[in-house]
């Protein structure tokens, strides 16, 4: 009996194991120049009307020998084997693109990441199961799509990829060759996901220099479901000038965007750890430039006390970054009738006057 129960175990393993997978992938295919194409997969002609954007899921196969037939004939027809998982097997979601350069056509790698759970398709984009092609099938899966997206809709706030997910996410992004391809492949994560401040920097730190870091962090930001710790991310860069232009892109962004996003809530200031953990970002900064545009990032997105904004102003040597600080930091003060605090930080007498002038100003 024992030997019975290893037996059933040990056949059960790699089927519980191997559930944990998506066990089917899809393939995007797009046109960069709008030029309209038929799909083959493996002989099966997938639309009967050319397309410049075509999305087949289900794909059960790791491989799949793929044409491309124009609608315009002067086009030569692409024929190429197109693969579905990643290196370790794993199915995944495919984007190729159909590329015109210096009088050639061809059909290249754009992008690969983890079969998301709920995709809503654009307009433009033509979506079917394998091996069902019939027009009702595409718009019941329309439908299907855009009815998951207003589930997700109802919740208050979006919520960040769960960690599953989110290693697969990240293991994607590592597995591209190229520095751009891990780019493409990291951004086109975020078409369909959410993620939190903390999974913005692993992701950013997957890249080795600061362009590709910042480009990131820049089209993550609006995906971000905590953007009051976004200036956390600044952290990830080598550069000042860097951490300056992440900063300033936060700074340049309504204020009142993060809390419409977020939805109707009380305008609660930084707690201890939040607020050290800001006031250490801010000492890191090596110019006084670089300083106050991370001190200014993190205001943008967070309200303090009075007396946060002293402490914030006491990191400055010298009056001119510690006022502009406080300027920017007076509007999202929770109690500025006690702002009068903060001209202690301040030096000079021009200085107090300057910023008491700036308070009565806004009265």
């Amino acid at each position: 009996m024992k030997h019975r129960y290893i037996f059933i175990a040990l056949f059960l393993f790699p089927l519980l194991a191997f559930g944990q997978y998506d066990q089917s992938g899809n393939l995007t295919i797009f046109s960069e120049s709008g030029d309209k194409f038929y799909l083959v997969l493996n002989g099966e002609q997938q639309n009967d009307v050319p397309q410049t954007n075509i999305r087949i899921e289900d794909l059960g196969q790791p491989y799949y020998s793929t044409r491309i037939i124009f609608a315009d004939k002067r086009l030569p027809d692409i024929t190429k084997n197109l693969q579905v998982t990643d290196m370790t097997g794993n199915y995944m979601d495919v984007v190729y693109k159909i590329q015109r350069k210096a009088g050639h056509i061809d059909l290249n790698y754009f992008s690969m990441a983890p079969v998301p759970k709920k995709y809503v398709a654009p307009a433009n984009m033509y979506v079917m199961h394998y091996g069902r092609h019939s027009k009702e099938d595409h718009d019941r899966g329309r439908r299907d799509r855009y009815r998951h997206h207003d589930d997700r809709d109802r919740y208050d706030d979006p919520y960040p990829m769960d960690s599953r997910d989110f290693a697969q996410a990240k293991e994607a992004v590592r597995n591209a060759t190229f520095s751009d391809a891990m780019l493409s492949t990291a951004k086109s994560i975020l078409l369909n996901n959410y993620l939190s401040t903390e999974q913005v920097i692993e992701l950013c730190r997957v890249f080795n220099f600061d362009d590709p870091k910042l480009a990131f962090a820049k089209a993550a930001y609006a995906r971000t479901v905590d953007p009051e710790n976004y200036f956390k991310v600044a952290n990830v860069f080598s550069f000042s000038s860097s951490k300056e232009e992440l900063n300033n892109m936060i700074s340049a962004n309504n204020n009142a965007y993060n809390d419409d996003r977020r939805g109707p809530r009380y305008k609660k200031p930084m707690d201890a750890t939040g607020f050290a953990q800001a006031r250490q970002t801010i000492k890191n900064g090596s110019f006084d430039a670089t300083m106050v545009s991370t001190a200014r990032s993190i205001i943008s997105g967070n309200y303090f006390t009075a007396e946060q904004v002293l402490e914030l102003c006491r990191l400055f040597s010298y009056d001119e970054s510690k006022l502009e600080v406080a300027k920017a930091a007076y509007p999202r003060t929770v109690d500025p009738a006690n702002f009068f605090k903060v001209g202690n930080a301040l030096s000079f007498s021009s200085s107090k006057e300057e910023l008491n002038n700036f308070i009565s100003d806004r009265h």
